[in-house]
């Protein structure tokens, strides 16, 4: 049954302040799964509310323009986000900001989506989440990061594994993926991802390459072939808004990743062809 989107959608996790390096340079980003997830929505005209933590440290970043102003920080994310000559990424986390509290959240239905960047989200804001959402989408991302020193391994303990049983929709990249499953062949991957998720609709993407579906005991493969670029920064989470809005008015997940796969591409390539819509001062 197709959902109706007439209700507000409302995105929870941290903003980030990101310090991007790649072949082209070092440069400063606001950035966040919220931030990120919440352009398809807004690029759509749809009201967002997102919920975070507010830091007047970085009060012009443009996501808090929608946050729901209940919980106050004097810390929040910064990240260091280089990437290698292949595309891949290492991320250390420089500052950390607080988790969100149980308050913190929407009072009546609304599109859930949640997207932490870094453990900012419990399994016990999830669990009353959950009955305050029309629909429950997650990245698994800032689930799964742990800090080691400053840099940022993959760690699924159980409260990983507890907080994504409460989702209907998630999104997740391969080495997420890997690290949940401790295994390496993706369609091991895929297949012990059926075995341990069993209400959940799993959609794990893979850069430019082909994506996998699990969802109601079954395994699919989506063909992808993308362009790659040197900062995919947010793709994933702008990946997972549009996911969720199609899913929503299509209840069809094959169609909705094929709608969003043209999507984030067509973002992408603005991205990497257009100037930062926010710069940022290297002395924030």
């Amino acid at each position: 049954m197709k959902q109706d989107l007439t209700r507000e959608v409302c995105i929870y996790g941290n903003p980030t302040l990101d310090i991007i390096e790649d072949d082209r340079g070092k440069r400063w980003s606001y950035g966040g799964g919220v931030y990120y997830t919440s352009l398809p929505f807004m690029e759509k005209g749809f009201k967002i509310k997102i919920y975070s933590a507010i830091s007047h440290s970085i009060i012009n970043h443009p996501v808090f323009k929608h946050v729901v102003p209940l919980q106050y920080s004097n810390t929040y994310n910064i990240f260091h986000i280089k990437y290698d000559e292949k595309g891949s990424r290492a991320l250390a986390l420089l500052q950390e900001g607080p988790p969100l509290h149980v308050w913190n959240m929407n009072e009546d239905l609304c599109v859930a989506i949640v997207n932490p960047v870094y453990r900012e989200i419990l399994p016990s804001f999830i669990k009353q989440l959950s009955n305050r959402s029309i629909i429950l989408a997650g990245d698994v991302q800032g689930f799964l990061r742990l800090k080691r020193n400053r840099s940022i391994i993959l760690y699924p303990d159980e409260q990983v594994f507890e907080s994504i049983r409460m989702m209907r929709l998630v999104h997740m990249d391969i080495e997420e993926a890997r690290a949940l499953t401790s295994e390496q062949n993706i369609k091991h991957v895929a297949f012990k991802l059926k075995n341990i998720f069993d209400d959940q609709i799993i959609v794990v993407t893979n850069g430019p390459f082909n994506i996998v579906l699990v969802y109601d005991g079954r395994i699919e493969e989506v063909y992808h072939a993308g362009e790659p670029y040197p900062d995919t920064t947010g793709a994933g989470d702008f990946f997972l808004g549009s996911l969720t809005f199609y899913y929503l008015i299509t209840n069809d997940i094959v169609e909705s990743v094929h709608k969003s796969v043209v999507e984030t591409e067509k973002w992408l390539a603005k991205k990497a062809s257009s100037p930062p819509t926010h710069p940022v001062e290297n002395n924030v």
